[in-house]
C-alpha cells in the first residue's frame, strides 16, 4: 500500500468515526426535542377545559358531527 492510499485510508476512518459522533448527538438531540414537546402538549393538555377525549378527537381530526 503506498503513502496516499493510507492517508486517504486514516482520512476516511476519520471522516466516519466523525459521522458516527455526529449522528449519536443528533439522535440524542432529537430525543431532548421529544420529551420537551410531549411534556409541553402534557401541559396543554392539563390546562385545557376541554377534555383529554375531546382533544384527541380534534388531533385526530374527527368531529362530534362526523360521529352522529
Amino acid at each position: 500500500m503506498d503513502n496516499n492510499t493510507y492517508v486517504l485510508l486514516e482520512v476516511f476512518d476519520y471522516i466516519c468515526n466523525k459521522y458516527e459522533a455526529e449522528k449519536e448527538a443528533l439522535a440524542e438531540l432529537i430525543k431532548l426535542r421529544n420529551e420537551l414537546r410531549k411534556d409541553e402538549l402534557m401541559a396543554a393538555v392539563i390546562k385545557s377545559e376541554h377534555s383529554y377525549e375531546e382533544i384527541m378527537a380534534f388531533i385526530k381530526g374527527s368531529t362530534e358531527r362526523e360521529e352522529e
